[in-house]
């Protein structure tokens, strides 16, 4: 469960949430706390398929 609101996934932890999806792990979260945060981890935002503008 994601609910993160502010700053960036260092690059280990971008791989390792990555990662856990890639293995069928599951993600969620909710509202800004998934599409609002990690605007510097292209690998993160590829799996939430959105991000605020």
């Amino acid at each position: 469960m994601h609910f993160w609101s502010a700053g960036s996934l260092t690059a280990t932890q971008e791989a390792n949430v990555v990662g856990a999806v890639e293995a069928d792990t599951g993600f969620a979260g909710w509202h800004g706390g998934v599409v609002a945060t990690n605007v510097a981890n292209p690998r993160y935002l590829r799996i939430t398929a959105g991000r605020f503008l």
